[in-house]
């Protein structure tokens, strides 16, 4: 009887062994808000999600999120713009370097990429690794032929003989300096109607779908601010 309750106490944890051993093995998920314990060589670590793409790889902001936000560096609280679910795509650029960073950027938690739009190369930032995911070439956006919202006769941006000196457009209140050139994009400063600005040859305006923008400089007091008014909310003189 002795005998029987050992080979049988034997061939249960044989049994079990692989479920255990299953469990030890098994690496925690890295998906969104799943911060992981820092690790210093997560690429060698079985128990981290390993950098997941490659230099030119094209992706999109997943539907498993409701929206990501594009940052000016890895977990930065300046916000560029907000990306929602396979809104736009964007090209995966792991060559990036500046100022000590390289594309991806392990913060101790997630995975972070430089990125810039496949249509507008002047929207780029960082975006975490859980809020992406590859376009295959069957999901690719179909963009439509761009229209003008306030020039529906011009094809191309205004020749305007450049630098030209201008102010905000007859009858705004002000307009808004932005950071891109998209209307969500974060705003550098607010300009007024008795206040001029310099409208920039370079970088060259950029269509968003919409509207084109335009590169401009505007000088307050001993500051000077760079960025990007859309071309119906300016006026050269």
């Amino acid at each position: 009887m002795k005998t029987r309750r050992f080979w049988m106490v034997v061939i249960v944890c044989g049994l079990l062994i692989p479920f255990a051993a299953a469990t030890v093995d098994a690496a925690p998920l890295c998906g969104p808000y799943q911060p992981q314990t820092n690790t210093t060589d997560p690429n060698n670590d079985p128990a981290f999600c390993q950098a997941a793409f490659q230099n030119n790889d094209i992706v999109w902001v997943s539907t498993s999120v409701p929206y990501a936000w594009l940052r000016d560096r890895p977990t930065s609280n300046v916000i560029v713009a907000t990306i929602y679910p396979k809104s736009e795509q964007f090209y995966v650029d792991r060559l990036y370097t500046e100022a000590g960073l390289a594309s991806p950027i392990w913060d101790g938690a997630q995975w972070w990429y430089y990125i810039h739009d496949t249509q507008n190369p002047a929207v780029y930032g960082w975006i975490e690794q859980a809020s992406l995911e590859i376009v295959n070439a069957s999901q690719s956006l179909s963009l439509p032929v761009p229209t003008l919202r306030y020039f529906p006769d011009a094809i191309t941006p205004n020749s305007w003989p450049l630098p030209a000196r201008a102010k905000p457009a007859s009858g705004l209140p002000f307009i808004l300096v932005r950071q891109f050139p998209a209307s969500d994009s974060a705003t550098s400063v607010t300009v007024f109607p008795q206040q001029s600005f310099t409208i920039l040859a370079i970088p060259a305006p950029s269509w968003d779908g919409t509207n084109w923008w335009w590169n401009v400089e505007f000088t307050s007091g001993y500051q000077t601010y760079r960025g990007w008014v859309e071309q119906s909310s300016i006026a050269p003189y």
